[in-house]
């Protein structure tokens, strides 16, 4: 048997090594069951998808076709609810409340503005001269000036020869063609705000963000708008 004054310190390298071994097990354990839960709600990030702006006929749309336009257009952009999140109020579970969701907030101030540059008879927003929308039209200017700040989308558009009105060729800019942008995935959240719509989400679970909440959608078919989808 080992003298007392060298006991204490075998122990304790003992206790140290399995401790270390431990600790490695069970990071290794951990990122092994991360990644089968990542694997079984599509991504523990944000789920990316890659775009290349092109024209859209409808969104280019400019003429005068009033009523019937405008709601085209707004359903090639918006779910039926205008991109609202049910939600089951923690206080009163037979209470449902509504949640925003940013992107559908921006899309919905581009249906207003586009409202006002080509009215046609919307039925929406027809007073023009009125000082609530006036309001409403600065805060959507506002609002989506932050949008795009925020996304800071930093994808490089170079120049492309076009021919102007007197048959010159010129060097313009418009960001539509084979540049490959790398953006979020907006069909999931589609997704998720038509499940919503089924079977509200508890409170509970709300977090800052859709991701952030866990809300990942489901496997099942949604329609969408062909927008939606990626290239």
């Amino acid at each position: 048997m080992l003298p007392r004054p060298y006991l204490l310190p075998i122990v304790s390298l003992a206790l140290l090594f399995t401790v270390a071994v431990v600790l490695y097990s069970w990071d290794g354990s951990f990122s092994h069951i991360q990644r089968q839960i990542c694997s079984k709600v599509s991504s523990c990030e944000t789920q990316q998808t890659q775009r290349t702006f092109r024209p859209i006929k409808l969104l280019e749309k400019v003429d005068e076709e009033g009523t019937k336009t405008t709601n085209t257009f707004r359903s090639s952009l918006l779910p039926q609810n205008g991109g609202l999140l049910r939600v089951r109020m923690s206080d009163d579970t037979e209470k449902v409340g509504d949640y925003g969701v940013s992107m559908f907030h921006q899309l919905h101030c581009l249906v207003v503005l586009r409202e006002i540059i080509f009215p046609g008879g919307s039925p929406v927003h027809t007073e023009h001269n009125s000082s609530m929308a006036r309001v409403q039209w600065a805060h959507c200017f506002d609002y989506l000036a932050q949008a795009i700040l925020c996304a800071a989308d930093d994808t490089l558009e170079p120049p492309k020869t076009a021919v102007n009105e007197q048959g010159q060729n010129i060097k313009i800019i418009d960001g539509v063609g084979h540049i490959v942008h790398q953006c979020r995935d907006p069909a999931s959240l589609w997704r998720v705000v038509e499940e919503g719509n089924a079977r509200p989400y508890d409170q509970a679970i709300i977090g800052h963000s859709v991701r952030a909440s866990g809300l990942f959608p489901g496997t099942g078919y949604h329609e969408m708008p062909d927008l939606y989808r990626a290239d």
